[in-house]
C-alpha cells in the first residue's frame, strides 16, 4: 500500500473512515500520515481494570460496524476449503474461487442484511445510548451499600422467589443486546454454570426491591470472580430494564451487553418463565431412562 504498487490507493478517498480491528494498531499512523481517518476498538490502558465507559461505547459501535465483515467471512468459510489454510498453488485461482463462491451465496442463501430501516432504527438507539452515561455504574461506585460485596447468595436456578422480575420477551432482550449473537451465546452459558447438582457459580443477591447483584465465576480465571448488578423496574411494561453494571472489562457498556449480562437477563426474565431444562437435566434424564430399560430388559430375562 505505501508504494501503492497494486493501485490499491486508488479503492480510497482523502478522509475516508476506515473501520479496523486491533491488529491495524501498528499501521494507524501511516494510515493517518496518508489522510484516512481510523476507528477501531479500544485498548485497555495499562493498570486499569475495566475500559471506561466512553471506551466501551466506542468499542461496540466498531465491532457492530465490523460485524457485516465478520459475518461475511463465517458464510465463506461454511465451505470446508475457506475455513482452512489455502495452499500456495491455489492462489493464482483464489480469485475465482471465491467469485464462485459468492455467487452460490448470492443465489441460494438469505441476504445478510434483510431490512435496512430496522437497522436504521438499531444504529440511531446504539448512537443515542452511547451518549448516556451508565447511572447504575456511578452509583455502585458512590454508594458503599451497592458497591459491597454481599453475603447471602442464592444460586441462580434457585430464584423462584424473584417474583418481581419482569418477564422478558425475546424481542426486547433483542433491544438491550443489539444482536442476537449473545442471546445465542446465553443457554450455552446458563448450561456452563447452572448444575441442579450444586456445582452452580452464579448467585443472586437481593441489593433493593429494584437492584439484583450477582456473583459470578469468570470463564479466563478459575480463581476470580466478578459482581453484576441489574436495576429494573416491575411497573414499566415498556423499559422494564433500567441498566446493568459488570465488573468485567467491557462492563460498563450499556450499548449492548456482554454474554454475561445476557445470560442473566435470558434466564430471569425469558427462560425461567418457558420449559428450558439446563443439559444437565436432559443427560441426566437420559441416563434414568437407560437405567429403566437395562432393568426391564434384566427383569424379562429372569422371568
Amino acid at each position: 500500500m505505501r508504494s501503492n504498487d497494486e493501485n490499491m490507493m486508488k479503492w480510497f478517498k482523502k478522509d475516508d473512515i476506515l473501520i479496523l480491528d486491533r491488529g491495524f494498531r501498528d499501521a494507524l499512523e501511516f494510515l493517518h500520515a496518508c489522510g484516512f481517518q481510523s476507528e477501531s476498538p479500544a485498548f485497555l490502558v495499562k493498570s486499569a481494570k475495566q475500559f471506561s465507559t466512553e471506551d466501551a461505547y466506542l468499542s461496540r459501535l466498531v465491532t457492530k460496524i465490523r460485524w457485516t465483515v465478520e459475518s461475511v467471512n463465517a458464510r465463506i468459510k461454511t465451505w470446508k476449503y475457506f475455513d482452512k489454510v489455502v495452499p500456495n498453488i491455489d492462489i493464482l485461482n483464489l480469485k475465482e474461487y471465491l467469485r464462485i463462491v459468492g455467487a452460490i451465496c448470492n443465489k441460494f442463501k438469505l441476504p445478510l442484511s434483510t431490512s435496512a430501516e430496522e437497522h436504521c432504527d438499531i444504529a440511531r438507539s446504539m448512537l443515542e445510548k452511547s451518549k448516556q452515561p451508565n447511572l447504575l455504574q456511578e452509583r455502585v461506585l458512590k454508594d458503599k451499600a451497592l458497591g459491597k460485596r454481599a453475603r447471602k447468595w442464592v444460586p441462580l436456578h434457585d430464584c423462584k422467589h424473584y417474583d418481581n422480575f419482569p418477564k422478558l420477551t425475546e424481542d426486547y432482550l433483542r433491544s438491550l443486546t443489539f444482536g442476537v449473537y449473545q442471546l445465542y451465546q446465553a443457554p450455552n452459558y446458563a448450561d456452563q454454570h447452572l448444575d441442579n447438582d450444586g456445582d452452580t457459580d452464579i448467585f443472586l443477591h437481593t441489593v433493593s426491591s429494584s437492584i439484583v447483584q450477582a456473583k459470578i465465576q469468570s470463564r479466563h480465571t478459575s480463581c476470580k470472580q466478578y459482581c453484576l448488578w441489574l436495576e429494573f423496574n416491575e411497573d414499566n411494561d415498556t423499559h422494564p430494564v433500567n441498566g446493568w453494571f459488570y465488573e468485567c472489562k467491557a462492563g460498563a457498556r450499556t450499548v449492548g451487553c456482554c454474554a454475561y449480562v445476557a445470560t442473566i437477563l435470558w434466564y430471569m426474565g425469558h427462560a425461567r418463565h418457558t420449559d428450558y431444562k439446563t443439559k444437565t437435566d436432559r443427560y441426566s434424564n437420559a441416563f434414568k431412562d437407560a437405567s429403566v430399560d437395562i432393568e426391564t430388559e434384566t427383569d424379562l430375562k429372569s422371568d
